[in-house]
């Protein structure tokens, strides 16, 4: 993933305010060969962070997620008869978090979300009935820095699979 931040601090910069707007664009390729197909993906997306302290002093520490963009998908297939198909993508996800501890010393982030994209291995929420994979799924994530570099992040979603994920983490420049 490219992203441009087009208002808000720099990811390199330090400030007060975690609040921005940046446009993200991505492309991805995965390979199935046992199963003779493949998939190409190129999206965009406009994304944003609103700090809540900006609406009321006392929601100081939250902040809410908004991002909304579309995308194309290419399923290619070695079958005989069909070569390839495409669909559009409508990528939207919303969330809230907060922020814990220092952030300009270490700190980190935590989050829950809604996240609308089913073709990732979550896919769609699994639900009895009709509307079973129309909805995308659920997630929580999060972060934390030991020190200026390094930190630990933890993933969690659930849609019609459930996937979950620890990390390490790296930054270069330190806090943000």
């Amino acid at each position: 993933m490219i992203a441009h931040r087009l208002l808000g601090p720099s990811r390199s910069g330090t400030s007060a305010d975690g609040s921005f707007v940046e446009l993200q664009v991505a492309g991805t390729e995965h390979r199935f060969p046992h199963e003779r197909f493949a998939m190409s993906t190129a999206e965009w997306t406009l994304a944003g962070r609103l700090d809540l302290r900006r609406l009321a002093p006392h929601l100081e520490g939250a902040f809410a997620e908004l991002g909304i963009g579309t995308g194309y998908q290419v399923t290619r297939f070695e079958l005989r008869g069909v070569s390839s198909m495409g669909s559009a993508l409508l990528l939207s996800r919303s969330g809230f978090g907060i922020y814990v501890g220092d952030q300009r010393a270490g700190g980190g982030e935590w989050s829950v979300y809604y996240d609308h994209r089913h073709d990732g291995y979550e896919a769609g929420l699994l639900m009895p009935g009709l509307g079973s994979g129309v909805a995308g799924h659920l997630g929580v994530e999060g972060h934390h820095y030991l020190d200026a570099h390094w930190g630990l992040g933890v993933a969690g979603s659930v849609g019609s699979a459930v996937v979950l994920g620890v990390s390490a983490r790296f930054r270069q420049w330190g806090t943000p």
